[in-house]
């Protein structure tokens, strides 16, 4: 049971940092929330046939690649404790994605990597976590095939590069899923617009005179209490990365 009651990812895409306490960091660097703020932070790139080096990651507007390091190692949430990125990636690299969950054959994403066929509802994909990275992400960051620079779990195997990498390629790919999630049809967004004060009017919505009678009420009970002074903006925060 988590200490704080989180809200959803439904555009936090938007949010210039994340988590209640802005802890990730709109930059991401590959392995933890923290942003430069995290001074040994970096990637392994493979940088020759027989070497590979780790070096500084910095992407921007990327706080939910940054969010994303938090949960999967966290004691109270999802993991085990003391656990680390690469020992996620070594258990999950081979496992089929959403092993235990069925996708439609007509799924828009996913479809052409499903094993359900028509009437017939299946889970899985026909495929590894290993295979979709290699497909999806630059060689430099999987394909160094020796394993010695990336460090070793105590009593086992060291771990090879797309294992050290997996924290990267576990944030990217989350960040890219969330942006998705996006809300554009709300009541909000879909009523026109009064063309001098630019307030909305809820006019040719189907709503009824006391239904918009209430749904002024509540906007004007939102800008009283100057709610909108940090609630504004498309995204309804002024903590948004930039909108055009």
């Amino acid at each position: 049971v988590e200490p704080r009651n989180a809200p959803t990812v439904v555009n936090a895409i938007f949010n210039h940092r994340n988590f209640w306490d802005g802890r990730a960091n709109n930059t991401y660097n590959g392995v933890s929330p923290w942003g430069d703020r995290d001074p040994d932070a970096g990637v392994w790139v493979k940088t020759g046939a027989r070497s590979a080096a780790k070096q500084k990651l910095r992407l921007e507007n990327a706080s939910l690649a940054s969010l994303a390091m938090g949960p999967a190692l966290s004691d109270v949430e999802m993991s085990c404790v003391a656990r680390k990125w690469p020992n996620i990636g070594r258990k999950l690299l081979l496992r089929q994605p959403l092993q235990g969950q069925k996708v439609h054959h007509q799924d828009s994403v996913l479809g052409a990597l499903s094993l359900s066929t028509p009437g017939s509802l299946k889970p899985g994909l026909n495929t590894t976590y290993k295979n979709m990275i290699m497909g999806a992400f630059n060689p430099k960051f999987w394909s160094f095939s020796s394993t010695g620079p990336f460090g070793a779990p105590a009593g086992q195997e060291p771990y090879n590069q797309m294992e050290a990498n997996f924290s990267m390629f576990f944030g990217i790919a989350l960040q890219l899923y969330q942006g998705t999630l996006v809300s554009d049809q709300a009541p909000i967004d879909l009523t026109p617009r009064d063309p001098i004060t630019h307030l909305p009017t809820w006019e040719g919505m189907g709503k009824t005179q006391a239904e918009i009678d209430s749904l002024n009420n509540g906007l004007a009970t939102f800008t009283n209490n100057h709610c909108n002074l940090c609630h504004s903006g498309p995204a309804l925060t002024t903590a948004a990365i930039t909108l055009n």
